[in-house]
């Protein structure tokens, strides 16, 4: 029995997935949301670090934000033309904050700012 509880949690390690953001950053970025605005935000950013698995926010570059946007978010989450615009703010909005937290990688936050913009 030992061995397969062995097994199992080794599979689990292999499962986990590294978060992108830390989760007391994520938390202190939420309670800074609008009241109004924090459940989208958070279903919005759900379906981009939970459901799209980005890697850690060091990696992050443009590239990585068209693919989501582009190809994944459509293809996953058939969004409809309010979809998409909410997730372009609240990208944005997360973006604004990891840059001043100085968690984002530093040309990234004027390049998205101009793609999710001028969409």
């Amino acid at each position: 029995v030992a061995e397969t509880e062995e097994d199992l949690l080794e599979d689990e390690q292999q499962e986990e997935h590294i978060p992108a953001v830390e989760e007391s950053v994520y938390k202190k970025y939420v309670e800074l949301v609008p009241a109004e605005k924090q459940e989208q935000v958070e279903e919005d950013l759900d379906v981009f670090l939970v459901d799209f698995q980005p890697p850690p926010v060091a990696e992050w570059d443009l590239r990585l934000v068209k693919r989501f946007m582009n190809k994944w978010f459509i293809e996953n989450a058939n969004p409809l033309e309010e979809d998409l615009y909410s997730m372009r703010e609240s990208l944005l909005s997360l973006f604004q904050f990891l840059a001043e937290e100085k968690l984002l990688p530093d040309t990234l936050l004027a390049q998205a700012e101009k793609y999710l913009q001028s969409e």
